[in-house]
């Protein structure tokens, strides 16, 4: 299975190309989200996040995907709460997460949900540290209350 893209929306394929390929709507696109998460999850598939490599405030590196990695700013707590990618897996981390979100809009939230918009929240505070972001409501939080309202009885 492979997911549209936005940047496929953007300069679309021919149209016999698209007829041969299985396609589906990226979920990061209607799955339950907030404004600043769906921002992050949208901005980290197009390579907007990181964006232009710049010295990480961490000292260790810039900021391009490989560091923000490593990087001592993202808590280690929260990759342990991510699915392990599996051996030989080539590509980020954070990619493998997303390609494991479920496809359907009606779907619970996955368990780790608040761990990856975290890690992207953080991604994001640590490439742009000159914005002023809004803490008003948890990173995944949208998805969380809607899965939890829905087993209430």
């Amino acid at each position: 299975m492979r997911f549209i893209l936005l940047s496929e929306i953007i300069a679309p394929r021919k149209k016999s190309e698209i007829k041969s390929s299985k396609f589906r709507v990226d979920p990061i696109l209607y799955l339950p989200a907030s404004r600043a998460d769906r921002s992050r999850l949208v901005r980290w598939r197009m390579g907007w996040i990181p964006g232009k490599p710049t010295p990480c405030s961490c000292g260790l590196g810039d900021t391009s995907r490989s560091h923000l990695m490593v990087c001592t700013l993202v808590p280690s707590a929260l990759w342990c709460c991510l699915p392990v990618s599996p051996t030989g897996y080539v590509g980020h981390h954070t990619d493998y997460v997303l390609n494991l979100l479920p496809v359907s809009a009606s779907a619970r939230c996955p368990p780790f949900w608040s761990a990856l918009c975290q890690v992207l929240c953080h991604f994001d505070k640590i490439c742009h540290p000159n914005i002023e972001y809004n803490s008003s409501s948890l990173p995944g939080q949208v998805w969380i209350d809607k899965s939890s309202a829905a087993t209430l009885p």
